[in-house]
């Protein structure tokens, strides 16, 4: 009798069970076979990208070009302004000044190098994040040079893992205001802001390219004259 009473209440157990072992089953099969995997596992088998520090300092003054759209670099809106929060977008190059910049290498910071960039016509006015903001979106602008992490930047390279090997893409450059959690990207209206970085699937509007090999224009009211070829 109590063998027999033991089975049966065990198949009670069952039948009650069943509808909850389905919907459970329905569950994880609408979110995919990650929720079988642990956060840490599937983290590790999606990071897809890896961030370097640089063993060298840049120097110098450069475009800076999208690898997302080659044609496309920054550019400061409306031309060689000296004035606060002048935005900086991306622009189709045409070799002026106002799409070149000087890269100031101010201090080394845990191996890692800090940059202020200034444009290559004045050093009185430095690359801004707005407000020295943390947000996704915040602008980057120009601003008079204050020494603050609004213009403070760290330079890593990107190198995307392919099997056993890594392939290098291009830079990324995280912006101090972010503590070096968001680069500079540029939104659907071509302004470049920082964003958040995800290595799992790199977003290429944050990956750029430092090409040195351009003439510079400066600006005078008789209009643009070439200043030198590099």
């Amino acid at each position: 009798m109590k063998i027999y009473q033991q089975r049966k209440l065990k198949h009670i157990f069952i039948k009650l069970f069943e509808p909850l072992a389905a919907i459970v089953f329905m569950i994880a099969l609408l979110l995919g076979s990650n929720f079988f995997i642990s956060p840490k596992t599937y983290a590790e088998n999606q990071d897809r990208y890896v961030l370097k520090d640089l063993n060298y300092i840049i120097e110098g003054d450069y475009c800076i070009m999208s690898a997302y759209d080659n044609n496309l670099c920054f550019d400061i809106e409306g031309g060689l302004k000296n004035e606060n929060k002048v935005p900086l977008i991306t622009y189709p190059k045409h070799n002026a000044s106002n799409q070149k910049f000087t890269f100031h290498a101010i201090s080394n910071d845990k191996s890692r190098y800090i940059y202020c960039l200034s444009p290559t016509y004045t050093n009185q006015y430095m690359l801004d994040v707005d407000s020295c903001s943390q947000n996704d979106g915040a602008k980057l602008q120009l601003y008079t040079s204050n020494n603050t992490n609004a213009q403070k930047f760290v330079i890593k390279e990107v190198y995307e893992k392919i099997e056993s090997e890594e392939k290098y893409i291009g830079y990324m450059i995280l912006t101090a205001a972010s503590y070096f959690g968001k680069a500079l990207s540029y939104d659907d209206n071509n302004k470049i802001v920082q964003t958040y970085i995800n290595l799992n699937n790199i977003n290429m509007k944050q990956v750029w390219f430092l090409d040195k090999g351009f003439s510079g224009y400066c600006y005078k009211n008789s209009g643009y004259y070439e200043i030198d070829k590099l």
